[in-house]
């Protein structure tokens, strides 16, 4: 996902963890336009746990994806319920695409 994303112009911090996105963050010394998470992260922690420490880090409202192959419906009303888009894996390209390309439309238009 990494290279797909950067081979549209995209600036990817890439993380396995919380704390090594919010790292990665700080380095860049700017808040992202846009988070992409996996569901189950390391530590037991979830994707809508790494995008609001991102928007808290930020300060301000971030637009975020959450991608997961789990579709428990308990897991899917947790993703949904973070105010998230989800996206089934596998993900293809042109999926990816258009909900990135929605999620920083909403970000330029706010």
């Amino acid at each position: 996902m990494r290279m797909v994303l950067e081979s549209w112009g995209c600036e990817v911090v890439a993380a396995e963890t919380i704390d090594e996105a919010l790292a990665g963050l700080r380095a860049l010394n700017r808040a992202p336009n846009l988070v992409i998470a996996d569901f189950r992260l390391r530590d037991g922690r979830t994707g809508a746990e790494a995008i609001e420490s991102i928007r808290e880090s930020a300060h301000r409202a971030l637009p975020g994806i959450i991608v997961t192959g789990d579709t428990a419906p308990e897991r899917l009303r947790e993703a949904a319920a973070s105010g998230c888009t989800l996206l089934h894996k596998p993900v293809e390209a042109e999926a990816l695409r258009a909900v990135v390309q929605r999620a920083l439309a909403s970000v330029r238009a706010a």
